[in-house]
């Protein structure tokens, strides 16, 4: 249960949950207020070009995102 908790919460403040899906990487590694402050994605640094609002839905300890 750890692991699905961490791997819920933003990278950059690891207090919020992930809602941030980056582009051209399409990582989902950001809050929607840690992503305001990035111009690169923390996971492999590539630059942020666009970004898109999602909303988490767990099924089965799985983290499924659904464009909002």
């Amino acid at each position: 249960m750890l692991y699905l908790e961490t791997a819920t919460k933003c990278m950059k403040c690891e207090e919020n949950n992930r809602t941030v899906t980056l582009a051209p990487c399409n990582h989902y590694v950001l809050c929607d207020s840690c992503a305001t402050t990035v111009r690169e994605c923390p996971y492999c640094q590539t630059p942020v070009q666009s970004q898109t609002s999602t909303s988490n839905v767990f099924c089965n300890g799985f983290v499924m995102r659904f464009n909002s």
